[in-house]
C-alpha cells in the first residue's frame, strides 16, 4: 500500500454553487447564451448542452457563477443527489449543484472525477434529511481522497476510463438487445390490431381461453412476517414481473391453490391509469407463496401455451392503445376493463408456425440478453473493485 495520505478536496480544489434566477424575469434572465445546469441533468457523463440558458444580465444581477470547462459537478440534493458530471463547456448551475475545480498543478480533472464518483455513497451517507438527503458544500470540501503525483493520477484515471468505457459499451449492447423482441414482433407481424399484415382475422379469444383472478384482500401490517403475500399492481406495470412488489397476507387467510402464481404465468393488469392499464408481465422464475389480487389476472390458454407471443402482442403500442380505449372509468388516475372487452379485441392471427418461429427468436434474444447482463454485472464489479483499489492507493 502507498504511503501517500488522503487530502481534503478543499486543499487542491476550489468549489462553488449557483442559484436559480427569478422566474418572474423569464424574458431578461433566461434564453441567453450562457448554459445553466440543473441538478436533474447530472448523469455521470460529460455535459455539453443544457435544457436552459441564462443571460449576461442574470450573471450581473444574481449570485450565478461561471464554472469553467472541465469543472466537476456534484448534485447536493434532489433526485440525483450524489451524482457527478463533468462540464464540457463553461456553464452556470443552480443552487443544488456544487462545482469543483481542481488546481491543474496538483490534480488531474479526470482523476478527481473518478474519485468523486467513488466517494458518492460516503457523501450521501453524510447528508441530512429523509429519502433524498442534502449534501453541503462543506461536506464535499472536507472529503478526503488519496492524491498521488500527477503522473500517477493520470495512470490511474486511464485505467478507470478503460474499465468504465467497457461497462458502458456492454450497457449499450444490453439496451440494444432489450429492444430486439419488440423489433422482431413489428418486423414479423406489423400492427395486428389494424392487421396491416393481412393475417387471418380473429379476436383475442381465439388464443386466450379466459383469465384467472384473485380476491380483493386486506394485507397484514407491513412489518409483519407472514407465510403468504399478495401482489401489488406495480408488480407488472413495468412489463417485467417483480415479485418484490407484494404485500403480506394475514396467516388467518388460506388462499385457494388456484390463486398462487407459478413460473410461466402471464399476468395482466386490469385496473390502472390510462397509460398503464393492460400491462403484462411474464413470470420467468420460480415463485413461492405469492397470490393474485383482484386487479391482476392470469391468462388461460385455449390450446398450447401462447404466453410469449401474447405477451408481446399485448405489449405492442397498438394493443395498449386499444385496451386503454376500451377501458371504462371517468377518472384519469384509475381505469378498469372487463374480461369480455379484452377477449373481444379484433386482431390479425398469424399462423401457428409463424407464432412458434417468433417464440424461438425471442428465446434466442432472451439468452443473448442474459449473457450480456451477466457480462455487465462482471464489468460493474470489476470497475467497483478498481475504484476501491485506486483510492486506497493499491492500484
Amino acid at each position: 500500500m502507498s504511503s501517500v495520505s488522503a487530502v481534503p478536496i478543499a486543499d487542491f480544489c476550489r468549489t462553488g454553487s449557483g442559484t436559480t434566477p427569478s422566474r418572474e424575469k423569464l424574458g431578461t434572465y433566461y434564453g441567453g447564451t450562457i448554459p445553466w445546469v440543473k441538478s436533474g441533468e447530472l448523469r455521470e457523463g460529460l455535459i455539453t448542452a443544457t435544457e436552459e440558458s441564462v443571460t449576461e444580465l442574470a450573471m450581473k444581477e444574481t449570485s450565478l457563477k461561471l464554472a469553467p470547462k472541465g469543472a466537476l459537478l456534484v448534485a447536493m440534493y434532489g433526485a440525483t443527489v450524489g451524482r457527478v458530471a463533468r462540464l464540457g463547456v463553461a456553464a452556470t448551475t443552480n443552487q443544488a449543484i456544487c462545482h469543483v475545480v481542481p488546481d491543474c498543478k496538483l490534480a488531474d480533472e479526470q482523476y478527481v472525477f473518478h474519485a468523486l464518483q467513488a466517494k458518492a455513497p460516503e457523501l450521501v451517507a453524510k447528508g441530512v434529511g429523509g429519502a433524498q438527503p442534502n449534501i453541503s458544500q462543506g461536506t464535499i470540501r472536507d472529503t478526503k481522497i488519496y492524491l498521488p503525483s500527477l503522473p500517477e493520477q493520470r495512470r490511474i484515471a486511464a485505467i478507470l476510463d478503460q474499465a468504465d468505457a467497457l461497462r458502458r459499451l456492454r450497457r449499450q449492447s444490453l439496451e440494444y438487445v432489450a429492444g430486439l423482441p419488440s423489433a422482431i414482433f413489428r418486423e414479423m407481424f406489423g400492427d395486428l390490431v389494424a392487421n396491416d399484415g393481412g393475417f387471418e382475422a380473429g379476436i383475442v379469444s381465439d388464443l386466450v381461453g379466459g383469465f384467472d383472478t384473485g380476491k380483493n384482500l386486506a394485507p397484514a401490517p407491513s412489518d409483519e412476517t407472514t407465510i403468504n403475500r399478495v401482489l401489488k399492481v406495480s408488480a407488472v406495470t413495468s412489463g417485467a414481473f417483480d415479485g418484490n412488489e407484494s404485500k403480506p397476507l394475514p396467516d388467518s387467510y388460506t388462499p385457494p391453490k388456484a390463486h398462487f402464481i407459478n413460473k410461466g404465468d402471464l399476468l395482466f393488469s386490469r385496473a390502472n391509469t390510462s397509460a398503464l392499464i393492460g400491462a403484462t408481465a411474464l413470470v420467468k422464475t420460480e415463485i413461492a407463496n405469492i397470490v393474485l389480487p383482484d386487479k391482476i389476472w392470469r391468462f388461460q390458454w385455449r390450446e398450447g401455451n401462447e404466453s410469449i407471443f401474447v405477451h408481446h402482442l399485448f405489449q405492442s403500442l397498438p394493443m395498449r392503445r386499444e385496451i386503454s380505449r376500451r377501458a371504462s372509468g371517468t377518472s384519469g388516475s384509475m381505469k378498469n376493463i372487463g374480461k369480455e372487452k379484452v377477449l373481444g379485441i379484433k386482431i390479425g392471427v398469424p399462423g401457428a408456425n409463424a407464432r412458434r418461429e417468433f417464440e424461438r427468436k425471442i428465446e434466442t434474444a432472451d439468452q443473448a440478453y442474459n449473457e450480456i447482463q451477466r457480462a455487465c454485472l462482471n464489468s460493474d464489479a470489476l470497475f467497483t473493485s478498481l475504484q476501491h483499489r485506486a483510492f486506497r492507493g493499491e492500484l
